[in-house]
């Protein structure tokens, strides 16, 4: 897919200014902003929907959990659920 000059204008145009993801002491909120900005960038970490093993899947999770610079994770994909793929 390729996206025209005018498209991507539009999405920039309407995208909202923030986003929260999640609620209470866990909520954290995406702000839009620019390179010259000098606002801390949210960190979203985790291992983006690569395969792993299920042995592998929560010790590689909490990893990603334990890191303070990390804001919010993208899980992992498991290999299987109970053995089954």
């Amino acid at each position: 897919m390729i996206w025209s000059q005018a498209e991507i204008d539009e999405v920039i145009a309407t995208s909202p200014a923030h986003v929260t993801l999640g609620e209470g002491e866990d909520a954290v909120t995406i702000r839009a902003r620019h390179p010259e900005e000098n606002s801390r960038v949210t960190v979203c970490g985790g291992a983006y929907g690569i395969p792993v093993p299920e042995d592998q899947f929560v010790p590689i999770m909490l990893s990603y959990a334990q890191e303070p610079l990390i804001d919010f994770i993208d899980n992992a994909s498991l290999v299987s659920t109970y053995g089954r793929p």
